[in-house]
């Protein structure tokens, strides 16, 4: 079982780094296009880390997917990164949903909260 636990914390701690280590580009209408990072830390915490912003206007939202519910909101404006590590161990458990925003560009991921532990999904673009 001993090291059945330590293999299983290796995968996880490999999959962690190759998810930060690759970054995800969503371009935009015939633009550069946003990069995501993201790393789930610890038990609860997310670091996101996003580039190429052009400046533009883009919001950021955490919310339930249930009921709509919004956890967390931030604006960013006329920056071209943007870097938040998201402690999130106040949520209760269930699904939501995180938001990243700008002018005809939507990037959503998917958060689970489960026995105290953060689960994220890749971002997609809608």
């Amino acid at each position: 079982m001993k090291k059945f636990t330590m293999l299983a914390a290796v995968m996880l701690a490999f999959v962690s780094a190759i998810a930060y280590a690759s970054p995800m580009v969503f371009p935009g209408a015939g633009e550069v296009g946003i990069n995501v990072n993201y790393q789930v830390q610890q038990a609860q915490k997310l670091e996101l880390r996003l580039s190429n912003l052009g400046l533009k206007s883009t919001h950021v939202m955490i919310e339930d997917l249930r009921t709509g519910d919004t956890f967390y909101s931030e604006n960013v404006a006329r920056r071209n990164g943007y870097a938040k590590l998201l402690d999130l161990s106040q949520l209760p458990e269930g699904k939501y949903r995180l938001v990243v925003k700008q002018k005809g560009q939507e990037l959503i991921q998917v958060l689970s909260v489960k026995n105290g532990t953060l689960f994220a999904s890749k971002f997609v673009s809608k």
